[in-house]
């Protein structure tokens, strides 16, 4: 799977499940295949939020967090 960011829109998102700010999120679906790529501007979160029968893995790319 090749994915060229530059051709998926930004969706801006606020208060990603409850989180603070606006995300800006960017989205492939492939099938049960969910890429995502979101920009946190500063002081932007995304909530607490369960994974059940699917997975999460997070690749930061700068930035600092907690």
């Amino acid at each position: 799977m090749l994915l060229d960011f530059s051709q998926i829109p930004v969706e801006p998102v606020p208060h990603m499940r409850g989180g603070a700010g606006t995300v800006l999120l960017q989205k492939s679906v492939q099938g049960p295949v969910k890429v995502l790529r979101g920009v946190l501007p500063p002081g932007a979160s995304i909530g607490m939020h369960p994974h059940e029968g699917n997975s999460e893995v997070i690749y930061p790319l700068s930035g600092t967090g907690k």
